[in-house]
């Protein structure tokens, strides 16, 4: 134990990421021999590769129990926690893992703004500061956004790029064998509220005439041998649209 770097994990995740969380921390387990591991996380997080390990709730918990001064290594795995400048000072290293090539889409809801623009998707290993997606890179890989593929295919390509990424990686970075660069972080932090809230498109509206136009002629034009074609680019694509009448409960 006394060889062992005293390391701080912030777990965030829901049950949509827990698959997500748990690549990751069977990736940190391995060095549980070099690592001694506490973890604190807001959540009630099921994962039997945690069953062994005492998960706090908070950080003030955590210092009833644990001597912080001793914390050497820092990782936010998939939390949006921001830490304050004094704490981050504290470790050697503080690590995080962003599903974006950054300086892209800093902030939430990366994939979504990947997809829309048709670049920066990715995954991006790097140190954290006090402010959002901005500290020094590690690692970051970029991956590219097809015209064809919906948001959560952009999402499941960043995440899984993620992993492979912090697979490959996570030994070195806390050896310190990979050189920081800097990260061009001019561009723009994307927050929560802007996630266009689109649950609803009511073709009733004339200021939707135009998607309501656009609907009728692809399914219209819908036969076994004749669909309404797009081009992009160098490439055609077929249009298969897919509705399903709702029925109000």
């Amino acid at each position: 134990m006394k060889n062992k770097k005293k390391t701080l994990v912030y777990l965030g995740s829901d049950n949509f990421n827990l698959n997500v969380l748990e690549s990751l921390l069977t990736i940190i387990l391995r060095e549980k021999k070099k690592l001694d591991f506490s973890f604190i996380s807001s959540k009630s997080i099921k994962s039997k590769l945690l069953k062994n390990f005492k998960i706090y709730k908070n950080f003030n918990e955590l210092k009833k129990k644990e001597k912080f001064y001793k914390f050497e290594i820092l990782i936010n795995l998939w939390s949006s926690t921001i830490f304050k400048k004094e704490f981050l000072k504290k470790f050697s290293i503080k690590i995080n893992l962003h599903p974006s090539y950054l300086p892209y889409w800093r902030g939430k809801n990366s994939a979504y703004h990947a997809n829309k623009h048709m670049r920066g998707n990715g995954a991006t290993i790097h140190e954290m500061d006090d402010k959002i997606d901005n500290g020094k890179i590690y690692i970051r890989k970029s991956t590219k956004v097809n015209f064809d593929e919906t948001g959560f295919e952009t999402y499941v390509k960043s995440v899984d790029e993620c992993i492979q990424l912090f697979k490959n990686n996570f030994s070195r970075i806390i050896k310190n064998e990979i050189k920081k660069k800097k990260n061009l972080s001019s561009r723009r932090v994307y927050l929560k509220k802007e996630f266009p809230n689109l649950k609803l498109v009511d073709l009733n509206k004339k200021s939707n005439k135009q998607i309501f136009n656009f609907l009728r002629d692809a399914l219209s034009l819908d036969f076994p041998k004749n669909k309404l074609k797009v081009r992009f680019g160098k490439n055609n694509y077929d249009i298969k649209i897919n509705l399903k009448k709702i029925t109000n409960k």
